[in-house]
């Protein structure tokens, strides 16, 4: 188990994370650009969840942005203190956050990405297809009324017609910088289309 889904599971906070455990550079905590590209509250809520996990009191004492392989990591160092049979155990700890997607010129994310143009662009390009074929006619309207995925057959043909569309860069574009795959997308797009 990951530590998104750890984090999930016994905390029940969703995280736009993946990646390693963050002991190393070479294993970070990858923290994925959202909307609000917020990655220092994210790195600081991870390391409470899992001071919580662990039972210990933590504090920052220092943090440094390092490049790892052309990656930007954003080291967090912090003190813990953990009381066992008695004792108060002072610590010092590493952790380290892959922050190059929340870094405007550091990915392949393009920080001037419009989704709301490339949505209606998609939009679009699917009222299009609803006048090029009977089948696309029906998919369409299906869609639109939510009962497209309902159909395993019928869904799985549409892709294949989005998969040859020239909209599939559309959709790959919202893959790649909003990590929605096709469906998310088009069930986004749906009310949109009555």
């Amino acid at each position: 188990m990951n530590l998104r889904d750890l984090l999930r599971n016994d905390f029940g906070v969703d995280l736009q994370i993946s990646g390693g455990t963050g002991n190393s550079p070479g294993n970070p905590i990858i923290i994925h650009r959202t909307r609000l590209n917020d990655y220092v509250g994210t790195e600081y809520t991870i390391l409470k969840f899992i001071g919580l996990g662990r039972r210990i009191q933590w504090k920052t004492i220092g943090q440094e942005l390092l490049t790892h392989s052309t990656r930007k990591i954003d080291k967090i160092k912090i003190e813990t203190k953990e009381i066992k049979e008695g004792q108060i155990i002072d610590q010092i700890e590493n952790y380290y956050f892959d922050i190059t997607e929340c870094i405007p010129g550091q990915s392949d994310n393009k920080p001037d990405f419009n989704e709301e143009e490339t949505v209606d662009k998609i939009v679009e390009r699917i009222i299009e297809l609803k006048n090029t074929s009977e089948f696309n006619k029906t998919c369409i309207e299906l869609l639109s009324e939510g009962k497209l995925f309902s159909d395993n057959k019928i869904a799985s043909d549409f892709l294949k017609v989005i998969f040859q569309d020239k909209s599939l860069p559309l959709f790959e574009s919202m893959m790649k910088n909003r990590k929605r795959p096709i469906m998310d997308v088009l069930r986004i797009i749906a009310p949109r289309l009555k």
